[in-house]
């Protein structure tokens, strides 16, 4: 048991949340391991937990609702969480479940926004409307959604998913209708969190820590608020670099003339500093070297930018190797290397070079990649090793869960993050012999996570900063189809990864990942620990105890 609990209690460490049917899950594998002496006090803990969670994001499930039911004996919910859970109870006892899996199983996995409107309509029962509302945000839809959900929060029942609707007006800017849903529905850990969102947006750290809290008060099963709550300790980066001769910054395209001249206009628009900034036009054929020549001059308005043009299209891994290894005099200590496709925060480049002094060992820093759609989703945070084996690499999801709910906006080591917008350490790249990318993965796919894998084979570490949160635009959040010669590239690049590992390299490294992110962890905790609601020190102090199973 105690094997699998630490598996569990650390995928939902990585998840931050989970979709319903996945926190279902994970929680009655957690009711279900061997009893054992030191280990039922934390499987019912995490499993109660994780079951709470799956019903506050999905309150139109009775079997879930029944289970926190009878977990209420063995492992009390909290005051707060008994509250709504009895509000939410009431609401719900008349109304009808879905009994039509096959239409369950149509909004689940449609992508037709007329489709989904259709069942977020008054003709189907509670919990199909609601699953298509889930749905219509997951694919980045902005208005439906929200419309249809203000007729849903209308009746009692509706109004118990209210919190985790607040939740998409904001990320849709619509402040006014968050506010009205918080007012609707009853208020659980999901309506705390926005408010401390909300907080934070205006400045106030005080009130955001507070709200934190008392999430926790009401749900402790949170670890990503533990880091959260560390994070306040260290507010975002407000001055631009006073001078950054030490950066310099690398765009490359390949066709995307329109494209690239609005990334160097957004990235012009950050604070840089005096970072430098080279382009490299990687054999584009759609426009001349004079087309682009005259854009960047249009756009730099004066500022000093490089442009390279290549006579062939070398591919990706090697434009990288090519910037990198230009004749600099100075040497810049820091190499950031952009996609031609990105909108990016003002502050992403002080935040990386915060990154840098206060975790001393990494190598490689990536942001949040976010979908460009009407509400934005989470396209890419981070990824871990889910399972590896001889010529076997499995990781974990992307995004575990695409709807933002603050889950990812913490820093913490990694395996590998979005290579959309890299910050690399030179020296420490050079000290530990970190090779260069590597240029079998042409033209693109697959180099950037390998590299990140040869950075801790090394000794070096990745972080994920999710304060940067990076608009990513190669995908709009739906799950494209890609033609039958894209689709084998990417596998083939994949297998040519699988390849270059040894099983015993894979473990090494994946146990380097999982003790770099468990130390943060736990040093996080220790720090804020004496500040947590009581329910919370002692979940958590609960969970640090070790199974003797």
């Amino acid at each position: 048991m105690g094997h699998e609990f630490e598996q569990i209690f650390r995928q939902h460490r990585i998840n931050g949340y989970s979709e319903p049917g996945s926190a279902e899950e994970m929680g009655r594998r957690s009711l279900a391991g061997r009893e054992g002496t030191g280990s039922r006090q934390k499987r019912l803990l995490l499993g109660a937990s994780l079951l709470r969670q799956s019903l506050a994001f999905y309150p139109y499930n009775p079997d879930v609702l029944d289970l926190v039911s009878e977990l209420s004996l063995p492992e009390p919910p909290t005051p707060g969480f008994a509250q709504w859970q009895k509000t939410v109870g009431k609401a719900l006892a008349k109304e009808p479940p879905p009994s039509d899996q096959a239409t369950v199983q149509s909004v689940l996995t449609s992508e037709d926004i007329q489709e989904l409107c259709g069942f977020a309509g008054p003709k189907h029962v509670l919990a199909v409307r609601y699953l298509a509302l889930m749905r219509l945000w997951e694919l980045g839809e902005k208005d439906a959604p929200l419309e249809a959900g203000r007729a849903f929060c209308a009746s009692p029942a509706g109004a118990a998913a209210a919190p985790f609707l607040a939740w998409a007006a904001w990320r849709a800017g619509r402040t006014d209708l968050a506010e009205d849903f918080l007012r609707t529905g009853p208020e659980n850990f999901l309506s705390l969190n926005l408010h401390a969102e909300m907080a934070l947006k205006a400045g106030d750290l005080d009130l955001a820590g507070k709200m934190f809290r008392e999430s926790l008060a009401f749900e402790p099963g949170q670890p990503f608020l533990i880091l959260r709550l560390w994070e306040l300790s260290k507010p975002l980066p407000t001055n631009g670099p006073p001078g950054t001769p030490q950066v310099h910054i690398f765009l490359y395209t390949y066709n995307k003339l329109q494209s690239v001249l609005e990334t160097l206009e957004s990235l012009l628009r950050t604070r840089i500093g005096e970072a430098r900034i080279t382009l490299l036009n990687n054999g584009s054929t759609t426009f001349t070297p004079e087309d682009l020549d005259r854009g960047v001059k249009r756009v730099a308005k004066g500022r000093p930018v490089t442009v390279i043009h290549l006579p062939v299209n070398i591919g990706a891994p090697a434009a990288r190797n090519w910037l990198w290894h230009l004749p600099e005099e100075p040497r810049t200590e820091y190499a950031a290397f952009l996609d031609d496709d990105v909108l990016l925060p003002e502050n992403w480049l002080t935040c990386y070079l915060q990154d840098m002094e206060d975790f001393p060992g990494t190598v490689a820093v990536g942001p949040k990649g976010v979908n460009p759609t009407p509400l934005p989703t989470v396209q890419y945070a981070y990824r871990y090793f889910q399972e590896t084996g001889q010529n076997k690499i499995r990781f974990t999801a992307n995004a575990p869960l695409v709807m933002d709910l603050g889950q990812y906006d913490i820093r913490r080591p990694c395996l590998s993050v979005m290579g959309c917008c890299h910050l690399l350490h030179r020296a420490r790249c050079e000290k530990l012999g970190v090779p260069d990318f590597d240029i079998g993965f042409a033209p693109s796919q697959v180099d950037d996570i390998e590299h990140d894998l040869r950075i801790w084979k090394a000794g070096g570490r990745v972080l994920f900063d999710g304060r940067v949160a990076v608009v990513h635009r190669q995908t709009a959040g739906i799950v494209k189809g890609v033609d039958r010669a894209e689709h084998f590239r990417i596998l083939a690049n994949h297998m040519r990864m699988e390849m270059k590992f040894s099983r015993t390299e894979l473990q090494d490294m994946d146990g380097a990942v999982q003790e770099a992110d468990e130390a943060w962890w736990r040093q996080c905790l220790n720090e804020v620990r004496e500040t947590l609601p009581p329910v919370a020190r002692d979940f958590y102090d609960a969970m640090a105890l070790k199974s003797r199973d």
